[in-house]
């Protein structure tokens, strides 16, 4: 009986040991992935900053919707395709957290904005690019 009670013990504790495990291998995928978001945000809006220049170039002003922006998206070759996921049926694009694009003209030009991780306008999670 007392070989039964440590076997117990032993399993309880490898199962301890891979669920902590499977938790820690989780956590790092989890973290893997925001960072891979981070990273295709910031290459997406920048991306379109530049979309926007060659917008501006084409027909006399910037972007001001999303519709122009797709437009614009469209003039940067490779764009479509390495971004395809974040494209809509509607015209418009999506960042990496399946919020829209913001795009606002200033007399300065045009910035494009990803809401970031918390999907809000106008916090610090915000990714943007101003074109000018």
């Amino acid at each position: 009986m007392a070989h039964g009670h440590i076997n117990t013990k032993i399993a309880l504790f490898v199962a301890l040991v891979l669920g902590l495990v499977i938790a820690v291998c989780a956590y790092r995928v989890s973290y893997t992935n925001e960072i891979q978001r981070h990273m295709t945000a910031n290459l997406m809006v920048g991306s379109l900053g530049e979309a926007c220049n060659l917008y501006r170039d084409r027909n006399g002003k910037f972007p001001s919707n999303q519709k122009e922006l797709y437009q614009a998206m469209l003039l940067l070759p490779g764009f479509e395709s390495n971004f395809r996921q974040y494209l809509k049926k509607d015209q418009f694009i999506e960042d990496p957290w399946g919020t829209p694009l913001s795009v606002e003209n200033t007399a300065a030009g045009v910035t494009i904005s990803s809401a970031g991780p918390d999907k809000q306008l106008g916090t610090q999670d915000d990714i943007s690019c101003i074109s000018k």
